[in-house]
């Protein structure tokens, strides 16, 4: 056997050892939607008549977002998947209660 497959066998050998099986991943379900929470508070709400969902950054975010208000479900939860924030670092509300 020449001595370039020799070494070839060698380095493939050393190269291919799987003892044992690999661990797997957990799946975690994680929820595509972002959490919005029902309120009948008006004082979260000071221009309800055209925004009736509202923003709130949690401590974490406090000095680079600011509180928002938004006029549709998908632009509050286009917003929370923008900053990548979690259920705990933000509380967002929809108004239930009458106009």
């Amino acid at each position: 056997m020449p001595r370039t497959q020799k070494s070839l066998n060698n380095n493939l050998t050393t190269l291919t050892t799987s003892s044992g099986s690999t661990s797997k991943r957990k799946n975690v379900t994680v929820s595509k939607t972002p959490l919005i929470k029902g309120s009948k508070d008006k004082e979260l709400f000071p221009h309800l008549n055209r925004f009736p969902y509202a923003f709130f950054p949690g401590k974490k975010h406090e000095d680079h977002l600011n509180k928002a208000w938004f006029d549709d479900l998908d632009r509050i939860q286009a917003w929370i998947r923008k900053h990548k924030l979690k259920q705990n670092e933000y509380t967002a509300y929809h108004y239930t209660g009458k106009k």
